[in-house]
């Protein structure tokens, strides 16, 4: 007959579920504690300036939000817009979520969007100024490959003078379509 050490069982039990996430609770306080930190605080109300290539404008490819930035206990970043200040195209809605890790004054990172049925999504560096600055350029595919600019500042009137000097300064390729012209492989070529 088998005789199971019931008090003992659940000790060890109970003591293993307490253990499992240690390895992550340590590793967590180990990056947290050893990251190089900005001089300045990043989190709180930015306003952020994106490149819509969606704009059926020319003169206003830019799209103005007001967004948020806050630190998980863990030391990621998460951008969320919480206004829509100027939208490039009225027909096309944008709203979209920013996570990463930040490497000194650098955000690594993701976007994806949280327009329904939608399923554009890409990545971003993002690099932070002490002048209340943020600059970037973000990849992805929304429909079709796109890239473009990214500018955060902390003052909104900044962000939409400094977005319109850029525009007219920036000049969007279509790689996709460079590509297929340029590759003899290419069963796309015009």
């Amino acid at each position: 007959m088998m005789y199971l050490d019931w008090p003992n069982l659940i000790a060890g039990g109970l003591i293993g579920i307490l253990l499992t996430p240690l390895p992550k609770i340590v590793s967590a306080t180990y990056k947290r504690m050893t990251r190089v930190k900005p001089t300045f605080s990043i989190t709180g109300t930015w306003y952020s300036a994106e490149y819509d290539i969606k704009s059926a404008d020319p003169d206003q490819m830019n799209t103005i939000l007001k967004v948020e930035l806050k630190r998980s206990l863990t030391g990621r970043i998460t951008i969320r817009p919480s206004q829509v200040l100027q939208l490039a195209n009225e027909k096309r809605p944008t709203s979209w979520i920013a996570q990463g890790e930040m490497y000194g004054t650098v955000l690594v990172g993701t976007w994806f969007s949280t327009v329904p049925n939608s399923n554009r999504h890409g990545s971003a560096l993002l690099a932070f100024y002490d002048d209340g600055r943020g600059i970037s350029y973000y990849l992805g595919y929304a429909d079709v490959p796109v890239y473009g600019y990214w500018l955060l500042s902390r003052d909104e009137s900044d962000v939409r003078e400094l977005s319109n000097e850029v525009m007219k300064l920036f000049k969007w390729n279509d790689l996709k379509q460079i590509v297929d012209a340029c590759d003899p492989r290419s069963n796309r070529r015009r």
